[in-house]
C-alpha cells in the first residue's frame, strides 16, 4: 500500500472543496489503517485538517462504509465494507489488497461523481421483512435502526445525509454527531421531513395519512409538506411527540396506549390497549394478519410482549384474556384469528 503523507502549507480559501481521486484514495487508506489499528488517530486528524477536501473525502468514505452495510449479504458492495473492516492476523495484507481492488468500483462516486441506481438517482437501499430488525451505521456518526417491514433509501448530497423513509418505522441515534461534523442529517417521508445538525435521538413511523415523530434526546426541526423550502421548521425538543400530515405539523395525541419506542428493545409495551389495536400491532410482525372477533375487540390489553416471537405473545394473550387462537400462530404466513373462549371469567373492556 502506498505511504500516506500529511502535507503542510497554507490552504487557499478559494480552492475547490470537492476532493480529487487522489485525496479520496488517501482517505480510503486512512480508513483501512484506522480500522486495522495500524494508524495513529492524531496523524489521521492532522491529515483531515489540512484541507476541507480531506475532511469531505473522509466523511464520504465513512458514509460509504455505513451505507453499504445496509445492502443484503452477497451483493458485491458488501465486500467493500468487509474489506474495510481489516482485522489483525495472517490475512491482513490479503484483505487490504482486496479492499484496494474493491475501492475501484466506488472511487468515482466518492470523488464527487454520482452513484446511480437503475433510475439514475444516487441511493442505497436498506429494508426489513415482517418480523425483521436491522441496524445500519450512519456515515456522519450514529446508527439507524429499522423496525419490522421497513424500507429506507440513503443518499448523500450537498453535505447532507438523507434518509428517505419509504415504509415502516425507524429509530435514529445521532448522538455521535457534533458541531464539527460536516454532514447534516435529514429524514424524509411523504408528509414532511425531520432535520438535525447536531446530536439527537428520535423515531419516525409512517402510518396511514400521517407520520409520527418521537424525540427522545436533543432537538430536531420538523417541516410539513405545506411549508415552503425557505420556511423555518418547528423546533421539537426532547420528550415531544408530533404528527406530520397533509395539514402540517401538530402535536400528537397524548393518549398513547403503546410505548412508541418499545420496539427498539424488541417489545410491545401496552397499557389498556384494545385487543383489536393490539392485534393490528402484532400483525406488523407477521406476513399474515391477526384478526379479532367483533365481540372481543374492546377487551383491554396491558403488559410487555416480545415481538420476536408473535406466537408466544398470542399464547400469553390466551392466558391473560378469555380468548383462543384459531389458526397456526407459529406459521407467520398464515392468518390467525382471536375468538372468544367459553369461560365464566369476566374480562375488563376498554371504556369507549
Amino acid at each position: 500500500m502506498a505511504e500516506m503523507t500529511v502535507g503542510l502549507g497554507v490552504v487557499n480559501p478559494l480552492a475547490a472543496v470537492e476532493p480529487s481521486a487522489e485525496v479520496v484514495e488517501s482517505a480510503i487508506q486512512w480508513s483501512i489503517r484506522m480500522r486495522s489499528g495500524d494508524a495513529d488517530s492524531a496523524a489521521c486528524e492532522r491529515w483531515r485538517a489540512v484541507h476541507p477536501s480531506h475532511e469531505l473525502a473522509w466523511q464520504r468514505v465513512q458514509w460509504m462504509c455505513g451505507a453499504l452495510c445496509a445492502l443484503p449479504p452477497g451483493e458485491a458492495s458488501t465486500g467493500v465494507v468487509d474489506a474495510f473492516a481489516v482485522a489483525g492476523g495472517r490475512r491482513r495484507r490479503r484483505r487490504q489488497f482486496v479492499a484496494m481492488l474493491a475501492v475501484a468500483a466506488v472511487l468515482p462516486m466518492l470523488a464527487g461523481r454520482r452513484w446511480g441506481d437503475e433510475a439514475g438517482s444516487q441511493a442505497v437501499y436498506a429494508s426489513t421483512a415482517p418480523g425483521g430488525y436491522r441496524t445500519v451505521s450512519l456515515g456522519g456518526g450514529g446508527t439507524l435502526r429499522l423496525n419490522t417491514n421497513t424500507a429506507v433509501r440513503l443518499s448523500l448530497e450537498d453535505r447532507t445525509e438523507h434518509v428517505e423513509l419509504l415504509r415502516g418505522e425507524i429509530y435514529v441515534d445521532a448522538t455521535l454527531r457534533g458541531a464539527a461534523n460536516m454532514l447534516a442529517l435529514q429524514v424524509l417521508c411523504p408528509f414532511g421531513s425531520v432535520a438535525c445538525e447536531g446530536a439527537a435521538v428520535f423515531a419516525v413511523r409512517l402510518d396511514t395519512g400521517r407520520a409520527l415523530v418521537h424525540v427522545e434526546a436533543g432537538e430536531v426541526h420538523l417541516h410539513g409538506m405545506a411549508a415552503g423550502p425557505h420556511v423555518d421548521g418547528l423546533a421539537a425538543p426532547a420528550g415531544g411527540c408530533y404528527e406530520l400530515a397533509s395539514g402540517g405539523v401538530v402535536p400528537a395525541p397524548q393518549a398513547a396506549r403503546l410505548d412508541p419506542l418499545g420496539w427498539v428493545d424488541r417489545v410491545l409495551a401496552a397499557r389498556d390497549m384494545s385487543l383489536e389495536s393490539f392485534a393490528a400491532e402484532l400483525s406488523r410482525y407477521r406476513h399474515a394478519s391477526v384478526s379479532v372477533a367483533p365481540e372481543i375487540r374492546d377487551l383491554a390489553v396491558s403488559g410487555v410482549f416480545q415481538v420476536g416471537d408473535v406466537a408466544a405473545a398470542l399464547k400469553l394473550l390466551t392466558r391473560m384474556l378469555p380468548v383462543r387462537v384459531a389458526g397456526l400462530a407459529s406459521w407467520s404466513r398464515m392468518p390467525v384469528r382471536l375468538l372468544a373462549r367459553d369461560t365464566g371469567a369476566p374480562a375488563r373492556r376498554i371504556k369507549m
